[in-house]
């Protein structure tokens, strides 16, 4: 990985990697410290490795010397693995002008959010295949979309342009439908419970392959929905490694 990438993802948090490889070295000794505040920042094996020097593997066996679990430094997947199975809700946002535009949508996230805290959860460098400048379909495990730029805005791209997709394809009917299953399997999604949320995304999955022919999503709902999502995700982002994904749908709960 190249000293600018990690440059410019240690940029969103306002280091330089001089000052990084100061922090490294100053705690040596204390290598919970260093793992632990890599974790919190999404700072990655390769990332920790160029501040310092030494390769990734490196990095790695100086935590297992201390049997800490350096793997979970590696760099997030881009779907998380339940989602790869539904491809057909995964789509490239289109609009480029209006309310519904990635411009438009993230002025309005970096609003309420602020632009480091946004522009780190949209960093593609924390995600796997992010490091080499390419998402291919092998990184991404899914073929439709073929190679991708590993870009921020890739990612903004493939977050606002799936909850577009889906929300476009909802109609009453099946909004209700959703949102009794919602109701009715609360305390399984705020748990995460596996089963429940493949339930909900084999749902979901059915509705983006039938067409609305009377959408239940107005665009300023849809818009509303996106926002909603990105704030959640650069809120979550903040505090706990995870995929791009997982807060894709959390933007919905206002209309159930």
């Amino acid at each position: 990985m190249s000293t600018s990438r990690t440059s410019s993802y240690l940029a969103n948090f306002n280091v330089t990697i001089e000052q990084a490889r100061d922090f490294v070295f100053a705690h040596l000794d204390e290598p919970t410290t260093i793992f632990t505040t890599a974790r919190q920042y999404g700072i990655t094996n390769e990332m920790l490795g160029e501040i310092a020097g030494y390769s990734a593997d490196e990095v790695r066996g100086f935590f297992g010397s201390f049997s800490i679990n350096a793997g979970e430094l590696d760099p997030e997947p881009l779907f998380p693995s339940d989602m790869l199975q539904f491809s057909s809700l995964i789509a490239l946002n289109t609009a480029t002008t209006g309310a519904l535009s990635t411009a438009s949508l993230r002025e309005q996230v970096i609003a309420q959010t602020g632009e480091s805290a946004y522009n780190a959860a949209f960093d593609p460098n924390q995600f796997f295949g992010g490091l080499d400048g390419v998402f291919t379909a092998s990184d991404l495990g899914i073929t439709e979309l073929g190679d991708l730029a590993a870009t921020a805005e890739t990612l903004e791209s493939l977050f606002y342009g799936s909850i577009v997709h889906l929300a476009s394809t909802v109609d009453t009917q099946e909004l209700a439908e959703i949102g009794n299953f919602v109701q009715a399997n609360a305390a399984g999604l705020a748990n995460g419970d596996p089963a429940v949320m493949t339930a909900l995304l084999t749902l979901v999955q059915g509705v983006v392959e039938d067409l609305a022919t009377q959408p239940a999503f107005s665009e300023p709902m849809i818009s509303e929905v996106a926002v909603a999502s990105a704030v959640a995700l650069v809120g979550f982002a903040s505090q706990h490694d995870q995929s791009l994904f997982d807060e894709l749908l959390s933007g919905f709960g206002f209309v159930f």
